[in-house]
């Protein structure tokens, strides 16, 4: 349990490096999963409450696509007018959609901790003096760090 709940305080670090490839919008909810540039659409257009623009907290995109028309109403802002251009640029297919991970700009479809972890944790600055205190083939009980 004690894990479960610092992966949940991790959630908002983490949320940007799990991206949602849209293929046929099925499972991308418009709100909440990380499909668009934007990253989380009710952040980007300072929306509270349990709905915005009339869309439904829990609409999938495909929910929101008829006729190969998009269902969102007229742009008040900028930054609705960005999710309209967004919209018109994104195809739908036939195809499932699938998650990624995206840390520093690297695409891969499956979890690395190494990378995660570093990440997540400061590097540190390499001091000259590193490898006279740690030796990667020492005896565990012999090394040391400083």
């Amino acid at each position: 349990m004690e894990y479960v709940n610092k992966l949940l305080k991790l959630s908002q670090s983490l949320y940007g490096w799990i991206k949602l490839r849209v293929e046929n919008g099925r499972s991308c909810r418009f709100w909440t999963d990380n499909w668009s540039p934007y990253g989380d659409l009710r952040s980007y257009l300072g929306i509270n409450g349990d709905s915005g623009l009339g869309i439904p907290l829990h609409a999938t995109l495909a929910s929101l696509h008829r006729g190969n028309h998009w269902r969102i109403p007229p742009a008040r802002s900028e930054n609705l007018v960005n999710i309209h251009v967004l919209l018109t640029a994104t195809t739908l297919t036939d195809s499932q959609d699938y998650y990624e991970w995206e840390v520093d700009g690297k695409k891969s479809s499956t979890y690395s901790t190494c990378i995660v972890y570093e990440q997540l944790c400061d590097a540190g600055t390499l001091v000259s003096w590193l490898y006279s205190v740690w030796n990667k083939g020492g005896i565990p009980r012999h090394n040391f760090l400083a």
